[in-house]
């Protein structure tokens, strides 16, 4: 499901900021995919805005940045954008310093914690009763599955669960890894009703507005990512352009056939980014 040949309606001077995904579009893991430290390379030296902006669930800023630096791509400080880190400004506007029920990784609540908030058990402090609500971070492989189950019995149909993105996984060099939107999925199968979900990720407003906040510009957007739902979707919701990196080689979540990839994605489809470098006249 891609689509090649040079594509004329994609001008670089056309754009002042590019945005760009990280997990299937620049890295891999901690490798860098293919084009991605040249493409980078190259914004640099056309002295454009960049955000690096990914739904990562147990990243901070500074984290993901340390990540990017280490696979050789020129990333810096002040430029990224992650969903865990707008999910604790979030919570810290709402909540403050009141204690919050978590479940998730460690690694979700060490940045929700180094932000300020305070993380309770929800197993310890809902004391038999319903919780209000829950915050659900991190990948399932590094979550007890009889927590996620206690917990879910601990929820009314009125329960809030936030969350930093709904997409269902993390793409790695192993596969697809269940993140925080799979943990929900399970907590769900215990459930005998829906469970109402806040998120903050990509592709809602929340998100796009914390980009324009750290990386502001009054021109033109690229945003380039691998998710047709995510990237492509707010892309197309904020009148930005897109391109989808097809890393999955044609496999997206909720997508089965060429016909619904069509309708899903309304720009230019390349394998990666070396793809991209040569197809556009950058």
């Amino acid at each position: 499901m891609s689509r090649s040949g040079r594509d004329s309606n994609y001008r670089f001077e056309s754009y002042t900021r590019v945005v760009l995904d990280v997990d299937g579009t620049l890295l891999l893991g901690d490798r860098a995919l293919p084009g991605a430290v040249e493409f980078v390379d190259v914004i640099r030296s056309r002295e454009l805005a960049v955000c690096f902006a990914t739904n990562a669930s147990f990243l901070s800023a500074n984290q993901l940045i340390d990540n990017l630096q280490r696979a050789g791509i020129d990333a810096r400080g002040g430029e990224s954008v992650t969903a865990v880190d707008e999910l604790g400004r979030r919570l810290l506007l709402q909540r403050g310093s009141a204690p919050i029920p978590f479940l998730g990784s460690g690694r979700a609540a060490a940045v929700l914690t180094h932000m300020g908030l305070s993380l309770v058990d929800p197993l310890e402090c809902a004391r038999g009763e319903k919780l209000a609500l829950v915050v659900v971070a991190g990948l399932l492989p590094e979550v007890d599955a009889r927590r996620v189950a206690k917990v879910a019995d601990l929820l009314a149909p009125d329960t809030v669960v936030y969350c930093p993105n709904h997409e269902p996984g993390m793409p790695s060099a192993d596969g697809l890894i269940p993140g925080s939107a799979a943990i929900v999925a399970l907590m769900e199968t215990h459930c005998l009703f829906p469970i109402p979900v806040a998120t903050v990720g990509k592709p809602s407003a929340v998100f796009a507005r914390a980009i324009d906040a750290l990386v502001p510009t009054s021109g033109q957007t690229l945003l380039i990512g691998d998710g047709p739902d995510t990237d492509v979707e707010m892309a197309r919701r904020m009148g930005w352009d897109s391109v989808l990196v097809d890393s999955n080689h044609g496999s997206h979540p909720g997508i089965s056939t060429q016909a619904e990839f069509e309708r899903s994605v309304s720009g230019l489809v390349v394998a990666h980014l070396r793809q991209l470098l040569a197809e556009v006249d950058w």
